[in-house]
């Protein structure tokens, strides 16, 4: 634009101006449209859409690692509570409920003062697919069949699960081996039954 169109284009403006010379905005000044708007919350309305399934995964996911990490935390406790104390056996007793519990506890050997850890509920509504179950260390923190501290010939694991409210089933496992090894090894999920966990490294 020239000067000349300029200074015009200013003259007009000013010939419009309200009280005062303050200058009303044209209707593109004035801010977005209603149709601007409507454009905008379509948009959020569609990725809010998209996202909601994958989040929505991620916390029932959440939940069911919390269950599985209680397990596996309380027998990571009970094996070094039987390497501390040199207990017989140290075992963790898992009751499928309702509600699931977890409890630690020295079976034989014990010494005079011995920890004995409150029983606890699996958190998240965690369940035990597979009914009781028992996991006992003996003194040197690898596994053992009974209260005598026989040794174990095979490695056992815990299946842990949880049900959304939309009915998808998630699923881990906390495998212990032979020589008190403790692993989790990842976890799986399946709508409408129970999935088969993944299988514990050999």
């Amino acid at each position: 634009m020239t000067l000349g169109g300029h200074v015009a284009s200013t003259r007009r403006r000013l010939n419009k101006a309200g009280p005062g010379g303050q200058l009303r905005p044209s209707h593109r000044e004035a801010g977005v449209t209603a149709v601007e708007i409507s454009v905008v919350l379509v948009i959020i309305g569609l990725v809010a859409i998209s996202v909601y399934p994958a989040v929505q995964d991620y916390m029932e996911l959440a939940r069911v690692k919390g269950a599985v990490e209680q397990v596996a935390s309380a027998t990571r406790a009970a094996r070094q509570y039987a390497i501390g104390t040199s207990a017989t056996s140290y075992l963790v007793t898992l009751t499928a409920g309702p509600p699931t519990t977890v409890q630690l506890s020295c079976e034989a050997g014990c010494p005079g003062t011995v920890p004995n850890d409150p029983t606890e509920t699996l958190v998240n509504g965690g369940a035990l697919p597979g009914g009781n179950a028992t996991v006992r260390f003996g003194r040197l923190g690898t596994l053992v069949t009974d209260s005598t501290g026989a040794a174990a010939n095979a490695a056992t694991s815990v299946t842990v699960q949880y049900v959304s409210p939309g009915n998808t089933y998630y699923a881990s496992r906390v495998c212990v081996s032979v020589a008190g090894r403790i692993v989790v090894p990842g976890y799986t999920s399946q709508s409408g039954s129970g999935p088969t966990p993944p299988a514990c490294p050999a």
